[in-house]
């Protein structure tokens, strides 16, 4: 006859950690988080080849070009031109 299993260990309750020190250790998790992010963001700003900066380049290439062509506009406007002549001079 085999004799019975031991009965399994008395089960120890999980620690309850009270809600403020939860509360506690999220908000510092947050803020390591938040600090990690602005650190990274610190870091990718100074980085030459970032697609941001490009995008910067190239908005105001474009806005230059396009105050350009509005000056010529102008001043084609401005010695009695048409605006069909305008066109043709801003296309040329």
């Amino acid at each position: 006859m085999t004799p019975p299993p031991p009965p399994p260990p008395p089960r120890q309750p999980l620690p309850q950690v009270p809600i403020e020190q939860q509360q506690q250790q999220q908000q510092q998790q947050q803020q390591q988080r938040r600090q990690r992010l602005r650190q990274r963001l610190r870091r990718s700003i100074g980085q030459p080849n970032d697609n941001g900066s490009q995008v910067e380049t190239l908005l105001l290439m474009m806005t230059i070009i396009g105050l350009m062509a509005l000056m010529k506009m102008m001043m084609a406007l401005r010695n009695g031109d048409s605006l069909a002549a305008c066109h043709f001079h801003l296309c040329r």
